[in-house]
């Protein structure tokens, strides 16, 4: 049977059932031969897999979604509301230790507020074209960020908390960055609550303070809605002028010839100064993986084949069933 639960963002940072039994047994399945593909898999579990079964096709892919840091900059009596705070902030993470300590090496330091990949690549700036001021957001200097929150009145730190599902996969995250953060002074508490309660909460933007929680993926990224407008995918309240007037006129592009090509461009130019204002506070996105059995045909590895043909791909694909039977008998 098809496993159905693949998506572009990892099982282990979307549902509840990759933290758990079910988790395991679906890979215990492809091992075997009993499941005929699974995505999703994150580069642990999938170094495993390799090992143990070299005879599985596989891809690697960077999910266009990640999880962020969202904050109520709309609340001016929060800290998040000045934008030396929300800097600082994101110059106390240790990124780098966070993608090749904790990932492994395995995740992209610069994943917001798109993906570098082929179809958006001339929307999407790298790290190390961006510049200086905004680079060094992305750089570890909690001697800076202390500096930083002094000027923006809070020499000794603030408390805050941030809303977020009670899992390991979650917990052990932020936890990285709560001790981050408390070396700069502030105190970052886990308000740590159920799946369903996480999604209902995060689903209306119904919290406190903080939120961790996932962007929308990039075949929205011209309507912005990770930063702009009251839907859920705008996690901090976002409302900047300069921002709403990008939008629009990458909205004027829309089907129009050639439009694709200004779209990528106002993109392109509008992200060092989005980066600069740390709407969000980002952390690596990592790479994760689809397997697939040999005896699945016309099948690459994709999820979909573009944004309105989700699952699309799987009216091409089909099983050799004579294959099967003689890899694994049945």
């Amino acid at each position: 049977m098809w496993s159905r639960e693949g998506r572009p963002a990892s099982l282990s940072e979307w549902g509840p059932v990759a933290h758990h039994s079910g988790h395991a047994a679906r890979y215990s399945a492809l091992r075997t031969g009993k499941l005929d593909w699974n995505g999703g898999v994150l580069w642990d579990d999938a170094a495993a897999i390799i090992k143990t079964n070299p005879e599985l096709k596989y891809v690697r892919y960077l999910p266009d979604t990640t999880f962020v840091m969202y904050m109520r900059t709309d609340k001016a009596d929060l800290p998040f509301s000045k934008l030396k705070v929300r800097q600082a902030l994101a110059m106390a993470v240790d990124q780098n230790t966070l993608k090749n300590v904790f990932y492994g090496g395995n995740a992209e330091i610069l994943a917001w507020p798109i993906i570098d990949c082929k179809e958006y690549h001339n929307a999407y700036v790298p790290l190390d074209q961006l510049p200086a001021d905004v680079q060094e957001l992305y750089s570890y200097n909690p001697t800076k960020a202390k500096q930083l929150l002094t000027e923006a009145g809070y020499p000794t730190g603030f408390t805050t908390k941030i809303l977020c599902y009670n899992s390991s996969v979650y917990i052990d995250l932020l936890s990285q960055i709560q001790a981050m953060w408390a070396k700069i002074g502030v105190n970052l508490q886990l308000d740590a609550v159920d799946y369903a309660v996480w999604r209902a909460k995060s689903g209306t933007r119904a919290y406190d303070e903080m939120e961790y929680w996932s962007t929308s993926g990039i075949g929205t990224y011209y309507k912005m809605i990770n930063f702009s407008g009251a839907g859920n995918f705008n996690g901090s309240y976002v409302n900047d002028p300069t921002v709403e007037a990008a939008r629009l006129k990458m909205l004027d592009y829309v089907g129009v010839e050639g439009g694709e090509a200004k779209m990528d461009a106002l993109h392109r130019e509008l992200m060092p100064y989005l980066l600069k204002q740390c709407y969000v506070i980002t952390r690596p996105s990592p790479y994760t993986y689809a397997f697939w059995q040999p005896w699945v045909k016309g099948y690459q590895g994709e999820h979909y084949t573009g944004y309105y043909n989700v699952l699309a791909t799987y009216k091409y694909t089909w099983l050799d069933v004579n294959l099967r039977k003689q890899m694994i008998g049945k």
